[in-house]
């Protein structure tokens, strides 16, 4: 979707504050705790084990970093010996969505009813244009775009977006461990199909979708410290800081009542993670079983889960699933 709009000045080096660092200290501890107060919310390579099979999960940042090749080596480790790389979304279903998003402008552009600038205040809409066009998107086309879609390119850096379509392509670890998977001859296997990104927000009152536009808006004023904090949180090894301090922003900018944010940020959760990760353990037990199938026995069968980082802890994380399906965790040194 990011590649799809038009160019945005390229050249720059990103860079931007890591709010946590220039916050008070007080109140980085109390994020701090709200976070360690979340199960497994600290690593991002984990070992997932019971009789006969090995699940060895890396939470993932999507966008390129300097920093992820030291992952991609220890990653190295496991690849080789593994069944399969079980993924968000494998090459055919990056390849089936992005020729559906061309060949069909409804996928990102409601074609009928009324359009955001009828929707949102001026003030807002003022807001809106700017920050999209700030990432290459013209405000009359931004005018028609699905909220979700809208929220996600808004979401981004403007550097990091420009960084992207430079090199016409995500770079992020997913991709390079697909790379690294692909050189070892490990399968790859999506753990969703490829239109779920399509209708993960179609359930959505037409409430919840200004509501999640405006929330985009407060990040959209910060994206490039936005970006800076998210990347050394996740490679601080605790992901789930960055969900708490995007609660505080929403809190502290004062646009939306504290329970309009709270109700959010569950819905947030739900949809983005919480549902996914439900679905997922399924497809990652049948893989087990598929692979002990045909294999010959001996040492337990393998497989690597690379996802977002977001989806490993919580109650309803891939890690506490598992733990729940009677896997025994154990948190990997990098």
């Amino acid at each position: 979707m990011a590649l799809s709009v038009a160019p945005v000045s390229a050249g720059a080096v990103c860079t931007g504050d890591d709010l946590l660092a220039s916050m008070a200290a007080d109140k980085r501890a109390a994020l701090m705790a709200a976070a360690d107060a979340v199960p497994n919310s600290h690593g991002i390579l984990w070992q997932a084990e019971r009789p006969g099979a090995r699940v060895i999960l890396l939470g993932t940042y999507h966008m390129n970093d300097p920093r992820h090749a030291a992952i991609v080596t220890r990653i190295d480790d496991f690849l080789p010996d593994s069944a399969a790389l079980l993924v968000e979304a494998g090459p055919e279903e990056e390849a089936r969505l992005k020729k559906a998003m061309a060949e069909d402008v409804g996928v990102m552009i409601n074609t009928s009813g009324p359009t955001l600038p009828e929707r949102l205040s001026p003030e807002e809409w003022e807001s809106l244009s700017a920050a999209a066009l700030e990432r290459g998107l013209p405000p009359f086309m931004a005018a028609k775009m699905k909220p979700w879609v809208l929220t996600m390119m808004l979401s981004m850096s403007p550097c990091m977006l420009a960084e992207q379509q430079a090199a016409g392509k995500m770079n992020g670890l997913d991709a390079q461990v697909m790379d690294r998977a692909r050189a070892a001859a490990v399968p790859i296997t999506a753990l969703e199909p490829w239109d779920t990104v399509l209708s993960l927000f179609a359930g959505l009152s037409p409430q919840d979708e200004l509501d999640m536009v405006r929330g985009s808006l407060l990040s959209a004023r910060t994206a490039d410290d936005n970006a800076a904090t998210l990347a050394n949180a996740y490679f601080n090894e605790v992901p789930q800081l960055i969900w708490e301090l995007s609660r505080q922003m929403a809190l502290d900018a004062g646009d939306m009542a504290p329970e309009t944010v709270a109700a959010q940020m569950a819905l947030a959760q739900e949809i983005l993670m919480d549902q996914r990760n439900r679905a997922w353990v399924p497809v990652i037990e049948k893989t087990l079983a598929e692979a002990g199938a045909s294999g010959t026995g001996g040492a337990p069968v393998q497989a690597v889960v690379a996802v977002g980082a977001l989806h490993l802890p919580g109650e309803q994380g891939l890690l506490s699933l598992l733990a729940a399906r009677g896997f025994t965790l154990t948190r990997l040194p990098l």
